[in-house]
C-alpha cells in the first residue's frame, strides 16, 4: 500500500461525539494510537497484523507501552467496542475505524479512476458515483448513439445526492458496481425517507461494508436541517 503522510482528524467531533465522551480517558488516549496502527496497518484503517490476524489487547499493550496493566488494555479496548468507536469485522474479528476504511475505498476509487486517464476532475466524478456516458453529450446523429443516451439511468430528484454519490463510490470500491436494476431497488428505499435519514442509511450500510442499503430498525428520531458532519465514531 502507497504510504501515506497523515489522515483526517476532526477536532470538534473529537470532542463533542457522545458516545466517545462516554469512554474513559484512558481508552481516549489509547484510541489516538490505535487510529496510527490502523492507518500503517497493509490494510489501511483495520487493526489486523501483516498475516491478517487481530491484534490483541498483549499486542497493543507490547507495541504502544501504555505503562498500563493488560486488564486496563482489555477494558480500554471493550469501552471503545461497545461505544461503537470502533467496530469489528465478523469474517476477521479484527477491530477497525469505519471512518479510515471509508476514506480509503474512497481514495482507491479515485486512483483507479484518474490511472485509465482524463483529467483529476474527470477522476473525482467518477468516484463519486458518475457514470461515463452522462458525462458525455454525445455528437453522432446516428439513431444508435440517441437510443444510448436515453438509457442511462438517472437518480431520482429526492434521493440526496452526496449520499448516494458515496454509496456509488462504496460498491465500486468492494467491486461491485451497481446494476440499474439495483440502482433502482436502493433509490426506492431512499425516497421513503428524508435526506438526514437518507444519509443515515448510506452511512451504515457503507460502515458495515454491505451491498444493499436496508430500512432504520424502530422508529426514526427527529433529524436536524443542519448538514451531517462525520462523527468521531467514524475516525
Amino acid at each position: 500500500m502507497a504510504k501515506l503522510p497523515a489522515f483526517q482528524f476532526y477536532p470538534g467531533d473529537w470532542l463533542k461525539d457522545p458516545d466517545l465522551r462516554f469512554c474513559s480517558p484512558f481508552a481516549r488516549a489509547l484510541l489516538v494510537d490505535l487510529l496510527c496502527l490502523c492507518f500503517e496497518a497493509k490494510r489501511r484503517g483495520v487493526l489486523a497484523k501483516a498475516n491478517g490476524t487481530p491484534w490483541t489487547a498483549k499486542d497493543i499493550n507490547a507495541a504502544i507501552g501504555t505503562g498500563m496493566t493488560l486488564a486496563q488494555v482489555e477494558d480500554a479496548l471493550n469501552e471503545l467496542e461497545e461505544n461503537a468507536v470502533l467496530k469489528r469485522e465478523e469474517s476477521t474479528g479484527c477491530l477497525y475505524s469505519a471512518r479510515m476504511v471509508r476514506d480509503e475505498e474512497i481514495r482507491q476509487t479515485r486512483k483507479q479512476a484518474g490511472s485509465k486517464g482524463g483529467s483529476k476532475r474527470v477522476a473525482n466524478a467518477q468516484a463519486n458515483g458518475q457514470a461515463k456516458g452522462q458525462a458525455k453529450t454525445g455528437s453522432s446523429s446516428s439513431s444508435s448513439s440517441s437510443d444510448k443516451k436515453g438509457d442511462v439511468w438517472e437518480r431520482p430528484e429526492p434521493v440526496d445526492a452526496m449520499a448516494w454519490a458515496d454509496f456509488e463510490t462504496h460498491r465500486a470500491a468492494i467491486r461491485k458496481p451497481l446494476t440499474d436494476q439495483a440502482r433502482t431497488k436502493n433509490a426506492n428505499i431512499l425516497l421513503e425517507y428524508p435526506p438526514d435519514v437518507q444519509r443515515q442509511i448510506v452511512d451504515t450500510s457503507i460502515a458495515n461494508r454491505w451491498t444493499g442499503l436496508f430500512p432504520p430498525k424502530g422508529p426514526v428520531a427527529a433529524v436536524s436541517s443542519e448538514p451531517v458532519r462525520p462523527s468521531a465514531r467514524e475516525l
